[in-house]
């Protein structure tokens, strides 16, 4: 059995690791890892597992979106190449100069 000094150091630990991973954006209940008895060392695991798999899914989320974007302006840019008023418009600028 732990003495209560011991169990009071876990338990600070445990409420600074939870703080941090507060500040990264992650939310971990400090009273229930007290409660479940966790070391601190299992709730840095969960914590960094979490930003792991958080940063997972925002490459794939970043990548999705710049494929997304550009299929959509591809059509667009052709679209305005053969325009009649952006060739006025780069003719009128041509002669200006």
């Amino acid at each position: 059995m732990l003495d209560a000094d011991t169990i009071r150091a876990e338990a600070a630990e445990l409420a600074q690791v939870c703080a941090q991973a507060a500040q990264l954006g992650v939310d971990i209940d400090a009273a229930d890892a007290v409660a479940r008895r966790l070391k601190p060392e299992a709730l840095r695991a969960r914590a960094q597992a979490d930003l792991a798999s958080r940063g997972d899914a925002a490459g794939i989320i970043a990548t999705a979106t710049a494929t997304a974007t550009a299929t959509a302006t591809a059509p667009a840019a052709a679209a305005a190449k053969g325009s009649p008023i952006i060739a006025a418009a780069k003719k009128a600028a041509t002669a200006s100069r």
